[in-house]
């Protein structure tokens, strides 16, 4: 039997009555319900409706958006940069990208040159005579700026923030995550068997005979997923508790013997006395492996992973199949950027990016912009000084020490105060890959040299001054705003304050809030890694925050896709605190300020995340994602806020109205 269509019911119905009710003519007329406006109902559609119908997601991608625009933008200013570097470079640090980006571009040298600038990593790994030896090899590799196995990296000491010390992590892998190598499902299954044939692509392309292909693939998946099994998940690693723990260098041969960590670190020219192993399993899994599998095997995955590591560096052969996987694949692009816009992309950032963002930074950021955004940036700490203050919820010892947290916090804007200096290089505009090596070779070196620094420490961003982004360092108790985001329409040095306060400083205000949340709550004042919550501060935040939970679960961008509302709560939670402090901090500063003022307040952060998806990111991002889709983040914080219903004469009852809001801070 079919069920009838909802349509053809209810004309069926509609007849029905029609025919039936004799009295339907006497009956006195409802009033009809009074419409909600637009901006009562969906603020994010009713602001954002031009943008998004003027901007359609463009053919290929998968998500689009206002800071997609702004981050084209800031492609475009970097590779003008680039470019004036190349023709006419002014300085020994433009000299440096010019040369990078002119050897970049050279696509017929790229060709010709092959395997030439890495052939001897390759043959490095062919010396190998017995597996004694392969700890040598790999520490020889990283010398080379090449991480094979594992990753080992310079930054400041959990327990003694004055000191830098080596920090050595779990690495090896094709894939991002290791559960792609153990799960079972269909989905995970799929991609490792499309692992397996980028494997075997990038070994054809290296002159592996097509015989041995698949057996050489076979053997390199086989060190990954054994690799994989010893690896935390990606969850664990959000921890900073977890993976802070130091070893005694003395002890690094006894617990792990086959990889020569101490011999590791004399070839990195590091003298410690310590370091931190943040993956203790990992490493006890590929010191087990070492001995375990043959020579030969482990020979073919270095080999691979060298070769892997420069796919992006090398001719089409090696990128045509590098970027299907990690663009194509990974990533949702379906269709090859310009070779400048991929040049930029997967090459000039990752290596001589923070070189690139000081140029970046002084060209395109005033001193006029920093100063305002820094004085921004005070006026938000005031706010969160008050708010802490107020708190309800907080004890009073976790309010003394989120106080002195609060004052000892740092604001960088546009540019890292550290400098990471390549200007002294000299590249070859014919050796596009060699440049690559030299390049990585003097940032391991440099970043190598911070090791056992004691004092003055250098601190680095968690992202390029060029790539619009705000965010807290949560171990340095840092909140930085990057040069590229200080364009409209986040930030503009002649717009109304409303408009910079609810775009820039509603986004500050949010990663600011990290620093006393759930996150921040395990790092106290001092630097120290504890819990200075106490056990009632914890449960008085998850019940302020609870609400948010059934709200968010509410929210359907699309049918039979529903938004996770306990996966998203903390970030859901740091829109709300973001826009409470922001509100107050702006007010405090133009305290006469009207209701349309306070309405271009809400529309400025409304248009911020103005984004269109594909159904299939959407499912994505509802799936994986901790923080909500754009619209959410836009509706979900401003329906608590009696002050967005307050200045738009919402009513309750209203779509964008909640009965019972949820509050973080006010």
């Amino acid at each position: 039997m079919h069920a009838p269509r909802p349509l053809a019911l209810a004309l069926a119905l509609g007849l029905f009555a029609t025919a039936t009710d004799s009295n339907a003519q006497r009956r006195p007329a409802q009033p009809a319900a009074p419409a909600v406006p637009a901006y009562c109902s969906d603020f994010y559609t009713h602001v954002n409706k031009p943008w998004l119908d003027a901007n359609p997601l463009p053919y290929g991608a998968t998500s689009f958006g206002q800071l997609d625009q702004i981050n084209a933008l800031a492609l475009e200013q970097q590779r003008e940069l680039l470019q004036a570097a190349a023709t006419s470079p002014q300085t020994p640090a433009q000299r440096v990208l010019g040369d990078f980006w002119a050897s970049g571009l050279d696509t017929a040298a790229i060709e010709a040159a092959g395997l030439t600038a890495i052939q001897p990593l390759l043959d490095r790994i062919a010396a190998v005579r017995r597996p004694g030896q392969l700890g040598a090899a790999i520490a020889d590799l990283h010398a080379q700026g090449v991480p094979v196995l594992f990753n080992f990296s310079a930054d400041i000491d959990l327990q003694d923030f004055s000191r830098t010390i080596g920090y050595a992590s779990q690495g090896g892998l094709g894939l991002p995550d290791p559960d792609y190598y153990t799960r079972t499902d269909a989905d995970a299954q799929a991609l490792l068997g499309r692992y397996r044939s980028y494997v075997e692509q990038i070994l054809r392309a290296s002159g592996t005979p097509e015989a041995e292909l698949s057996e050489q693939s076979a053997r390199i998946l086989e060190v990954e997923i054994q690799l994989a099994r010893g690896s935390a998940r990606l969850e664990a690693l959000r921890d900073p508790r977890s993976a802070y723990n130091p070893v005694a260098v003395r002890d690094l041969a006894r617990t792990y013997p086959r990889l020569d960590l101490r011999g590791f670190l004399r070839t990195q020219n590091v003298s410690a006395d310590s370091i931190v192993v943040m993956q203790p399993e990992f490493f006890a899994q590929a010191d087990r492996l070492l001995q375990a599998l043959p020579l030969e095997q482990w020979q073919a995955y270095l080999r691979f992973q060298v070769l892997s590591a420069f796919a992006p560096y090398l001719g089409q052969a090696w990128l045509g199949p590098y970027f299907e996987l990690y663009g194509t694949v990974l990533r949702g692009i379906r269709q090859a950027p310009p070779r400048e816009v991929l040049l930029m992309d997967f090459v000039i950032n990752p290596t001589v990016g923070e070189l690139l963002g000081q140029e970046y930074a002084a060209r395109h950021v005033s001193a006029e912009t920093e100063q305002a955004v820094v004085a921004m940036g005070e006026q938000l700490r005031a706010a969160m000084g008050r708010a802490i203050e107020g708190s309800l919820w907080l004890g009073e010892e976790a309010k003394a020490e989120a106080a002195a947290k609060l004052e000892k916090l740092e604001i960088e804007v546009a540019r890292p105060e550290r400098r990471n200096d390549l200007a002294a290089l000299q590249l070859d505009r014919a050796d596009f890959a060699g440049n690559v090596l030299k390049v990585a070779a003097e940032r391991h070196r440099q970043e190598m040299a911070l090791i056992g620094r004691q004092g003055e420490v250098e601190r680095r961003w968690p992202t390029l001054p060029q790539v619009p982004d705000v965010s807290y360092i949560l171990d340095e108790n840092k909140l930085v705003v990057t040069a590229a985001m200080l364009q409209p329409p986040v930030f503009d040095l002649a717009a109304d304050p409303a408009a910079n306060y609810g775009a820039l400083g509603a986004l500050m205000a949010n990663q600011m809030s990290h620093a006393f949340d759930n996150a921040g709550s395990h790092v106290d004042a001092s630097g120290t890694l504890r819990t200075w919550w106490s056990e009632a501060d914890g449960t008085a935040y998850e019940q302020r925050i609870k609400p948010l939970v059934d709200q968010y679960d509410q929210f359907s961008p699309a049918p039979g896709i529903r938004v996770r509302g306990a996966q998203t709560r903390f970030e859901n939670a740091a829109d709300l605190a973001g826009l409470e402090l922001a509100l107050d901090a702006w007010k405090t500063t133009v305290p006469d300020a009207g209701r349309e003022a306070t309405q271009r307040f809400f529309e400025a952060w409304a248009k911020v995340w103005a984004q269109h998806y594909s159904e299939q990111e959407l499912r994505l991002r509802v799936a994986t994602g901790v923080q909500a889709p754009a619209q959410y983040r836009v509706n979900g914080p401003l329906a608590n806020l009696p002050a967005f219903a307050e200045s738009f004469g919402c009513q309750a009852g209203q779509p964008m109205v909640v009965a019972d809001p949820a509050q973080v801070w006010r």
